[in-house]
């Protein structure tokens, strides 16, 4: 699950990437390049909550696989078993740019003693190969990498002071190495030694929740990415319109649709239009007509527009939230011709 992303104004950075998705919308003789963006770099915090969560001990085999429904991930070493947890955020949502931060966060309820350093701790590492919580064993459990891996040693239970409490582990590289396009196989929690001789062991809640319990609360992952924000603009038309054999366009309704296609890496673009009277049209009147912004299309309302006139209409994207804007569109011209 995704919470909406808030937006925070920063210091300009040189321009990082720009993607470019858009959705054709029919309308008249309205193509053209996108206008020229006007960048800025703002963050993107998201808080994405686990697609799937999972623990797989030694003990699981092929006949005894982990279940996926548990309302605990247990990780470690206990009883001389070796336990890991397996996790994976839907990251495909964050956008291209830079990760100035990301945090797992897991909710802890057991271990064997309450402190800031017990034992190795729980070291947190990307997963390199595929899994599925639904037939998950110790034999098919999927391989990690110790690059940019971390160790959180908090140990939280019930003598804590504060008892159940969050442990977090700071996983910027893991998480930037999605973004750059590494395949998102999750992250897995284990001992770092796997030395079954001891006793390492940490209990988190999982995603898994069947008794909503307030204080159960599911891991958490939370990513501040450092985005460029530049709108563009790649469509901007009236319609219903026609565009005739002998040429400029004729407006078809006195309530036309007002609409753009715009994008912006950062999120948040929106669409503005102008109506004016062509400047040509001298008797009918000069200057503004009527103007408006939306993410996607708006409704010239009643008494706006009049039968026969000649006017022109131009849009820009705009992202009110980082305060970037696209260049106009260029004017497009035509004729209110109510049949």
């Amino acid at each position: 699950m995704m919470v909406w992303p808030s937006l925070r104004p920063r210091r300009a950075y040189p321009l990082l990437v720009v993607a470019a998705m858009t959705s054709m919308v029919s309308a008249a003789g309205l193509t053209a390049l996108p206008a020229e963006a006007h960048s800025t770099t703002i963050e993107r915090v998201f808080s994405l909550s686990p697609v799937e969560d999972v623990d797989v001990s030694e003990w699981n085999d092929e006949n005894s696989p982990a279940g996926n429904y548990n309302s605990h991930l247990a990780t470690g070493t206990i009883y001389g078993y070796a336990i890991r947890a397996l996790l994976r955020f839907d990251t495909g949502v964050l956008p291209p740019g830079t990760v100035t931060s990301a945090t797992l966060s897991l909710s802890n309820n057991a271990a064997p003693s309450c402190g800031p350093e017990v034992g190795e701790g729980i070291q947190v590492r990307r997963v390199t190969s595929a899994w599925s919580q639904e037939f998950l064993h110790w034999g098919n459990k999927p391989d990690s990498t110790t690059e940019d891996a971390q160790i959180a040693t908090k140990a939280v239970t019930p003598e804590c002071e504060t008892w159940p409490d969050r442990v977090e582990w700071p996983v910027t590289g893991i998480v930037q190495d999605w973004v750059d396009g590494a395949e998102n196989h999750g992250l897995v929690l284990q001992s770092p030694s796997e030395d079954t001789s001891v006793d390492n062991y940490r209990w988190f809640w999982s995603s898994e929740n069947p008794d909503l319990h307030p204080l159960h609360d599911p891991p958490v992952l939370t990513v501040t990415v450092a985005v460029v924000s530049a709108p563009r603009i790649f469509k901007c038309y009236l319609g219903p319109a026609d565009l005739p054999m002998s040429g400029g366009i004729k407006v078809l309704s006195l309530t036309p649709t007002a609409g753009t296609v715009v994008t912006d890496p950062a999120g948040g673009a929106i669409g503005e239009i102008e109506i004016e009277h062509d400047p040509a049209a001298t008797g009918q009147g000069t200057g503004p007509i009527w103007s408006a912004s939306a993410p996607y299309s708006v409704t010239v309302p009643p008494g706006v527009l009049q039968n026969g006139w000649d006017i022109r209409w131009r849009c820009r994207a705009t992202n009110p939230a980082a305060g970037t804007h696209s260049d106009w569109y260029p004017w497009r011209y035509g004729t209110v011709d109510v049949p």
